[in-house]
């Protein structure tokens, strides 16, 4: 007979454990949950970065699902080959959290609840079942049942899937044999020249001897790590040169910017949640802060109202302002990095900050479209209405 459960959770990665870590740390009713994972253990896969959380959030909660940042920089860089800027960002430091330190402490906080149970290794064998009063799951650890499901597995991604460009990204932590980093600097966006794609070093040194270096494009088609490779190892050499180095990891991803996200299941005891579900934003990609957002109301929902609740959308302007900028920087690749400078050049590091954490305020918003050039916008918004220009489906040239 299968067993059954208030709640089960498929997936145990970023979603699934912030989920069971906030049911684990919830007062109020104590809901039976098992969160399925597919793999065995556990390994530093990925990183995580993001801007500290304003005061206020340090008071509470909050501050506990991300303590024990990786490292963190209060001054950052974004170039082109025409142009450098600093971003000092001292009062919200951008921070860095490496995923064998989420899952270490979010793993510590779920095993200490008797009422959730982690099984690591079952493997989904068949379609999940939904009957009149229940969800039922086939797995290689047995059948399960339970009232509510939460689907946070990572989906493929399928070219046909429609996302207005794809952030293709990957990586090498590093360490080097000398001290040859400057390790209070991180470059967040360092532009490479070219007209058809938007590609650009992503670089976090952790110490003077240890970095992540990422090589990301933002293109029309999705790319994979074997795209990327030979950029990469250029990147790295770029940065190091002579220097001897050791390759510690390597992390690769490749997420939607402006998805086409599926309609919603009209079932209020099932939600889909993840980077191809709509967890990320738009415009950055940025997904972890997002994710905690929604772990946050979806478990106080379920233990006070038996209720369960989807990924929150981003208000109105913010999902019209991400969708135009997308789509100008499909247009014309070339003027990304100017785009970028201006935007953290001519707006306050606060103002940025909030308006990519999802935090801006009326007049953020103003000041983020003021601090950019309107003529490619108007050309986008009426670009309906212009001839018809032929379209570039395939893949990028890089």
């Amino acid at each position: 007979m299968a067993e059954k459960y208030d709640l089960i959770i498929l997936g145990g990665g970023c979603a699934g454990l912030s989920l069971a870590r906030e049911l684990a740390l919830s007062k109020g009713k104590k809901l039976k949950v098992l969160l399925l994972e597919s793999r065995k253990e556990y390994k530093n896969d990925r990183t995580w970065c993001f801007w500290e959380p304003p005061e206020k959030a340090k008071k509470g909660k909050q501050i506990q699902a991300h303590a024990g940042a990786t490292h963190q920089w209060s001054m950052l860089r974004i170039s082109s080959n025409l142009e450098s800027i600093f971003f000092p960002c001292k009062n919200r430091p951008y921070q860095m959290l490496a995923s064998d330190q989420f899952y270490q402490a979010a793993l510590k906080t779920i095993y200490s609840s008797p009422q959730i149970e982690v099984e690591l290794g079952a493997v989904v064998e068949d379609a999940v079942h939904h009957f009149q009063d229940h969800w039922e799951v086939k797995t290689s650890e047995g059948v399960f049942q339970s009232s509510f499901l939460v689907d946070t597995r990572p989906d493929s991604v399928n070219p046909n899937t429609t996302s207005i460009l794809w952030q293709s990204f990957y990586g090498f932590e590093i360490e080097c044999s000398d001290a040859i980093f400057d390790s209070s600097i991180a470059d967040l966006m360092d532009f490479l020249p070219g007209s058809d794609r938007i590609a650009f070093i992503y670089f976090l040194p952790m110490s003077a001897t240890r970095a992540l270096v990422e090589f990301t494009v933002f293109a029309p088609s999705p790319l994979t790590a074997t795209d990327l490779a030979s950029y990469l190892e250029s990147a790295v050499k770029e940065r190091v040169g002579d220097t001897a180095f050791t390759i510690l990891r390597s992390e690769s991803a490749c997420l939607p910017m402006g998805l086409d996200v599926p309609p919603r299941v009209a079932d209020a005891s099932y939600a889909k949640v993840g980077v191809m579900a709509g967890s990320a934003r738009a415009s950055t990609g940025y997904a972890f802060q997002r994710i905690q957002q929604w772990a946050r109301l979806c478990a106080a929902s379920l233990v006070q109202s038996g209720e369960l609740i989807n990924q929150p959308s981003d208000p109105w302007i913010v999902r019209k302002m991400d969708i135009l900028f997308l789509k100008v920087l499909r247009s014309d690749p070339a003027k990304a990095p100017s785009l970028f400078l201006s935007l953290f050049k001519n707006v306050s590091p606060l103002i940025v900050i909030r308006f990519l954490s999802g935090e801006a305020r009326a007049l953020d918003y103003l000041s983020v479209m003021r601090s950019l050039p309107a003529t490619p916008f108007i050309r986008e918004l009426f670009r309906p209405l212009l001839p018809r220009e032929k379209e570039v489906h395939q893949k990028v040239s890089l």
